[in-house]
């Protein structure tokens, strides 16, 4: 970047680099004017944990329904600063939980600047946090994440409507309740379920293949894809836990192996009719593997999971056993063990059915409450209730919709994988007994009487296309002692899924709307579209301004329409099970054929989606790094704000080692320090400045950048951000935690250089960073509805709104000497090329030279 020279002629010679090692301790928490019952004052003072810990089972279920911050008061209205004390509370938990220290290492780079003035050496520092909060090359980890993002979203979004409950009326308090009831109840037992369903799946093809007369061939590629499961989990169930520094990393993956390669020998070894329970075995253990793994980062999910798990093997003993049904004398070890996981997957269906309706009418009770508070807080301008409330219904609705998503494509590739193991075996329904299939001209029987005495058999000839469309239908009629397998999960399918297309309207109303907003961004990121108009960069700028305004009412209609379709899918379900009222024949084929064709298309997708991750993960994230921004940014949020794991919080780790290399400056003798930041690392760059410069959690710290000046053992300390997400990602959507950006003074909305304790703070952005923008805006007088993404400037440097550049450029420097905090766009560009090489862009050259101003200016 300073390559491209500065002000006046000014640039930079290299003087070469040499690598560097830091220790990173943990830093000390801030004292705190919370009085804390004597109940909880050991676990927010940082008094060591027991050694070994209690073991507790309520403590964990708790917590999966409240954070600690919250449950303990930490964030009541106070004289504190609710997120200086959210950060104390993260650092006090790291030190009670023995959170370990670590290294740093990095390079360090001397120039020699050489300007008007005369020359002056400067030491360039490197602080990398992103392997704290990124997601690495290994396209596993990327699956995992992934899914882990899909739950994280809602519990950031319970978090935040619970945040915004305090000191509010009961409404407020009931709405919280609902937010967490409906978070709870999907991360919690819904996802349970759905991943009990891909399990009695997996056994189900498992054993069905297996056994029986299948080829070698298959029965080998089976146990490879069980080892390979098994080994996997079994992996991140230890890694999860934190291996201590003193076992090599290779040594707990070695025995993993070993142990899924003997899993995978013994069950093609083992005597046939020892083959199902010992697939049950590996897929429980793997299941356990993996609620180990999850339970670090929500607590409870082992506890819920063990319990489920324990029914739904009581249901597969009870009917092997004989308790839901006669077990003849004359049935095979084969069918027993497939009847107990035919009948698994009955209950397992049953209690998905069941959790669906609960969760439909609370999710009902919660947005018409969200959508009624957030009226009522737009019309007192209320924007942190208001905010809180928009995030809760946008973090919510993305985790469910693409849960449901998710889940669909898995039950129909399980829908195709059970066809061909399941063909040749009979099961007699313990709930769904009525419901019978009609297949066109085939007899489905295993080659006993009971294929003659089934409706599939008595078919009258039709035509082919009467046939097709009759081939999967699945209606009520008489008891059946036995139908074939998979013609009956086939028929589970079909009723579970004809709903699908409600579930793709509501993620396709919410998708096209953000596509449609970020694509402009995207192309000018990927340098598809460019433009050196100061018009066409407002313009991109407005659109996308515009359409993040426009979000919260998408998405509040879309919670609307949401609220309805759940009532309604329990409705159809009521009219089938009860027949109450009919469903039109037409409506129902239609619903069906529709659901079919998109589930189809969607396997086909989530599919090559899946391989391209496995076989590329690695080489798309290093050509096509533009690609998996979205995901870093989400990805940077979920981790900056865990709780989780005790021992290895996200944000504790970055604000140690970003205090580590500031204390390695203080020692250095610098005379000014200058901190250049991109995305998210000017989040940590801002976040540990106030801390350091803090002295208690106190709102209103008088005196920050004295004491930070002091503490670094320099004259000056300067910040210079680009592509900051304060203002429209973190303060718009956690406006309690970071109330300080959002901060009226007398001349304009935004942070102080003073808040952060820093002398001077510039600021640059591209018109369509659609991660982070500008900081500071025209302060708002009332009656005028107050919102973050204000683009009006106070007059000043030139700029009218915010997508406008200095002018001149670049501006009198007798100007920039008087102003504490500034700020400019960069023109036409998206989020990643602030630090492209000299000649490329001209944004460039606006970033070197605020950068050379900082460094340079008395």
């Amino acid at each position: 970047m300073v390559a491209a020279g500065g002000r006046d002629g000014a640039h930079y010679e290299s003087r070469g680099s040499e690598p560097f090692t830091l220790p990173v301790p943990l830093p000390m928490p801030h004292a705190t004017t919370l009085q804390y019952s004597a109940e909880v004052s050991a676990e927010v003072q940082g008094i060591p944990a027991e050694d070994p810990p209690k073991k507790q089972v309520l403590k964990p279920l708790r917590q999966s329904w409240s954070s600690d911050f919250h449950y303990h008061g930490l964030d009541l209205e106070t004289e504190e600063d609710t997120g200086l004390a959210f950060t104390n509370y993260l650092v006090n938990k790291a030190h009670r939980h023995r959170m370990p220290p670590e290294t740093f290492a990095s390079e360090r780079h001397s120039l020699l600047r050489q300007g008007a003035e005369g020359s002056t050496h400067i030491d360039v520092h490197e602080l990398y946090w992103a392997d704290l909060s990124r997601l690495s090359g290994s396209s596993p980890r990327i699956v995992t994440e992934v899914f882990t993002l899909i739950f994280r979203l809602s519990r950031l979004a319970r978090d935040t409507v619970e945040r915004a409950s305090v000191g509010g009326n009961k409404a407020w308090r009931l709405l919280h309740h609902a937010q967490a009831a409906v978070d709870w109840i999907l991360v919690n037992v819904m996802a349970q379920f759905f991943a009990l369903l891909l399990g009695v799946g997996l056994y189900l093809v498992a054993v069905g293949l297996l056994t029986g007369g299948t080829p070698l061939a298959v029965k080998v590629t089976v146990a490879v894809a069980l080892t390979l499961l098994f080994g996997g989990l079994l992996g991140l169930a230890y890694f999860s836990r934190g291996a201590p520094q003193s076992v090599p990393a290779s040594a707990p993956a070695l025995v993993a192996a070993l142990m899924a390669v003997a899993t995978g020998l013994s069950i093609l070894l083992l005597p046939e009719w020892t083959v199902a329970p010992a697939v049950l075995a590996i897929l429980v253990l793997a299941y356990l593997a993996a609620l180990q793994a999850g339970n670090r980062r929500f607590p409870g999910v082992w506890h819920i999971g063990v319990l489920l798990l324990v029914l739904v093997l009581g249901f597969v003993l009870a009917r092997m056993l004989g308790f839901l049904y006669p077990v003849p004398s004359s049935t095979s070890a084969r069918d027993l063990w497939l009847d107990g996981g035919m009948t698994a997957l009955e209950a397992v269906l049953k209690a998905i059915k069941f959790t669906w309706t609960l969760l439909a009418a609370t999710i009902f009770v919660w947005a018409v409450l969200s959508l009624v508070l957030s009226a009522v807080a737009w019309a007192g301008n209320d924007l942190q209730r208001r905010a809180s409330a928009a995030t809760g219904r946008l973090g919510l609705l993305l985790s469910l919709t693409t849960l449901l998503v998710v889940t669909m494509a898995l039950w129909a590739a399980l829908n195709l994988a059970v066809t061909q193991p399941l063909k040749d075996h009979n099961y007699e329904p313990v709930f769904w007994k009525t419901e019978a299939a009609a297949a066109p001209n085939v007899a489905r029987s295993s080659g006993s009487e009971l294929g003659t005495q089934l409706p599939y058999a008595a078919v009258p000839p039709q035509s082919a296309a009467s046939s097709t469309s009759a081939a999967g239908k699945c209606k009520s009629g008489a008891t059946e002692k036995s139908r074939p397998s998979d013609a009956f999960v086939d028929c589970r399918y079909r009723g579970t899924t004809q709903t699908f297309p409600v579930i793709v309207l509501l993620m396709g109303v919410l998708g096209l709307y953000l596509v449609a907003t970020v694509v402009p961004s995207l192309l000018a990121e990927l340098r598809l579209t460019r433009s050196k108009d100061p018009v066409q960069a407002r313009r991109l700028g407005l659109w996308l301004t515009v359409c993040y305004r426009w979000l919260d009412r998408v998405v509040a209609l879309v919670t609307l329409m949401a609220a309805l379709a759940a009532l309604a899918v329990v409705a159809w379900w009521l009219a089938k099970d009860t027949g109450l009222w009919t469903v039109p024949d037409s409506w129902a084929s239609l619903l069906e054929q529709t659901s079919q064709s998109w589930l189809g298309l969607l396997t086909i997708t989530a599919t090559s989606a899946l391989a391209v991750l496995s076989l590329l993960g690695g080489v798309l994230s290093r050509v096509l790094p533009g690609l998996r921004v979205p995901l870093d940014v989400a990805l940077d949020v979920d981790n900056y704000m865990r709780e989780f794991p005790r021992n290895a919080i996200p944000r504790v780790r970055m604000l140690a080692r970003a205090q580590a290399l500031f204390d390695a400056l203080a020692r250095g003798g610098y005379d000014r320090v200058v901190v250049v930041s991109h995305s998210q690392g000017t989040v940590l760059a801002s976040e540990t400045l106030r801390w350091m410069s803090s002295q208690s959690l106190g709102r209103d710290q008088p005196g920050r950048a004295i004491r930070l000046k002091k503490r670094l053992n320099c004259a000056s300390v300067r910040l210079l951000t680009l592509g900051s997400p304060l203002r429209q990602l973190y303060a718009a959507r956690f406006p309690k935690l970071y109330a300080w950006v959002l901060a009226d003074h007398a001349d304009r909305n935004g942070p102080r250089a003073e808040d952060v304790g820093v002398e001077r703070w510039a600021n640059a952005f591209g018109s369509g960073d659609y991660v982070g923008r500008w900081l500071w805006a025209r302060r708002v007088k009332p009656p005028r509805k107050y919102h973050p993404l204000i683009d009006d400037l106070e007059p000043g440097l030139g700029r009218a709104l915010a997508y406008d550049a200095f002018d001149p450029m670049p501006p009198d420097i007798a100007a920039l000497q008087h102003q504490a905090e500034f700020e400019t766009c960069v023109g036409y560009d998206a989020h990643t090329h602030y630090f492209d090489l000299p000649g490329s862009a001209g944004e460039t050259q606006v970033v070197a030279l605020l950068a050379d101003d900082l460094i340079a200016l008395p």
